[in-house]
């Protein structure tokens, strides 16, 4: 198919989607200190596509809530979480976190939920495997069939079915179902105990036995099936504790602040101590307005995004972050990368481009942000394709403790990305895979009327080593 009409093609590269993470990977959990409100998955945002994400605070709730903090000693409750998840690597906060990095959130309100028919106080559902890291739980005071709770056991609880963790027979486990707040758990056990089958109602209103939700696979071994080690499950989903206090460094960022290019080629490589983290491009500029109303467009991990990386809220550190908009409108586009790791530390890049006739391919920027392990070099991380991996606006004076920092970047000798042929208009000639979106556009010399396709091609492959 040849469109006359002027186009602009969105190229996204990006790493094959595994099942599972094939190593441990760290998670934080986000609890609030001030009140939250959940809405309803049936209500959340297009990108996200009807999925629970503590991100976008979308629930799985039937209708919106306001969930209040936690009314009691907050610095005990935190206290609890920390011992008890310490021999993981899992950091808890009180700040939320970006909402392109998956988090869990746990809400403990501490209040009475009477509505609900809760044998253990929570509300979570178990994600078996732990495939994701942004599930919502919530631990309540009382429930109909659930009494004085212990905030920290429940909190336990609740975490522990976001982890892909069931209940079992063990009551000295924070797992144990139904769990004995008259004698709070506080350590995850490791041994195996049989799973318990969860106690629900029929269409009667009867106490019935529910069927086990997950499988052997979804747990580490063990010598019978339908059992389950909740310590040797949590270790195998976040590993064992780490230290990381420096951000995420970036480097070969391209294209180098104040580049006139034809096309907006965007690559970073990023280091990290966290083998995954977050990471999101956003480019604005009023020439996009016809396409997106406030004239911005990102891409992000964590599917809150107009487009996505991968299908997994996880992402390797080590992975590719290129973007290529090809054919975009001629104007000034400010863009930021952000970067953000499993242990609060944020490290965050913009700078300025102008795309116009006889621009250059794009160029790679020097290293932001700061590691022990000084900063990654284009030959251990990038290659001359553009696979690199890293992005965002790190500092170059090394701040820590997940303060973000600035830095400038010069320009390198990383030659651009071939864009697609043009005809003697500078439109382009090749076919789109996309939406149509309406748009009268004219914008530095480039002239278009009518449609305007908006393309998203997602090419699946490894990153080479």
């Amino acid at each position: 198919m040849v469109l006359n009409e002027r186009h602009l093609w969105i190229v996204v590269l990006t790493v094959v989607a595994w099942p599972r993470p094939a190593a441990a990977a760290p998670a934080v959990v986000y609890v609030p200190a001030e009140a939250e409100t959940l809405v309803p998955v049936a209500t959340c945002p297009v990108p996200q596509g009807g999925q629970p994400n503590s991100a976008l605070n979308c629930s799985s709730v039937p209708e919106e809530v306001e969930v209040s903090p936690y009314e009691g000693d907050l610095d005990a409750l935190l206290a609890g979480l920390e011992n008890a998840l310490e021999p993981y690597d899992v950091y808890v906060t009180t700040e939320r976190p970006p909402d392109y990095l998956p988090f869990t959130m746990l809400m403990v309100p501490g209040t009475d939920e009477p509505e609900s028919n809760s044998f253990t106080c929570t509300t979570a559902p178990v994600q078996c495997g732990a495939l994701k890291r942004n599930g919502i739980g919530i631990a309540w005071g009382n429930t109909e069939n659930c009494m004085d709770s212990d905030p920290v056991h429940a909190a336990l609880y609740a975490f522990g079915r976001l982890s892909g963790l069931e209940g079992i027979g063990d009551p000295t486990d924070p797992m144990g179902y139904p769990p004995d707040y008259t004698m709070p758990a506080s350590t995850y056990q490791d041994a195996c105990s049989d799973i318990a089958q969860q106690i629900g109602f029929d269409d009667q209103d009867n106490q019935i036995l529910l069927p086990l939700e997950c499988t052997s696979l979804d747990h580490v071994e063990c010598p019978v099936d339908d059992q389950q080690n909740s310590h040797g499950d949590l270790l195998e989903a976040y590993g064992p504790r780490t230290m990381d206090v420096d951000p995420p460094v970036l480097s070969n960022i391209t294209p180098f602040d104040g580049e006139v290019v034809r096309d907006l080629n965007l690559d970073v490589d990023i280091a990290d101590a966290d083998p995954f983290v977050g990471g999101r491009w956003t480019v604005s500029s009023p020439a996009l307005q016809g396409a997106f109303p406030e004239g911005v467009f990102q891409i992000c991990t964590n599917r809150v995004c107009d487009a996505g990386f991968d299908g997994t809220p996880l992402k390797a550190t080590d992975s590719d972050w290129s973007v290529q908009l090809v054919s975009v409108p001629f104007g000034e586009y400010d863009i930021t990368f952000e970067a953000s790791d499993f242990h609060g530390n944020e490290t965050v890049f913009s700078f300025s481009v102008t795309v116009g006739e006889g621009g250059s391919g794009s160029t790679s920027g020097d290293d932001v942000g700061s590691s022990d392990e000084g900063p990654l070099d284009a030959e251990g991380e990038g290659d001359a394709e553009g696979e690199g991996d890293a992005e965002g606006e790190g500092g170059l004076d090394g701040t820590t403790g997940g303060a973000a920092t600035t830095g400038t970047v010069p320009p390198a000798t990383t030659g651009p990305l071939e864009p697609p042929d043009r005809d003697t208009d500078g439109d382009t000639t090749s076919g789109l895979i996309g939406n149509p979106l309406a748009c009268d556009c004219r914008t530095g010399g480039r002239s278009w009327t009518g449609a305007w396709l908006l393309g998203l091609l997602v090419l699946v492959r490894r990153r080479r080593r």
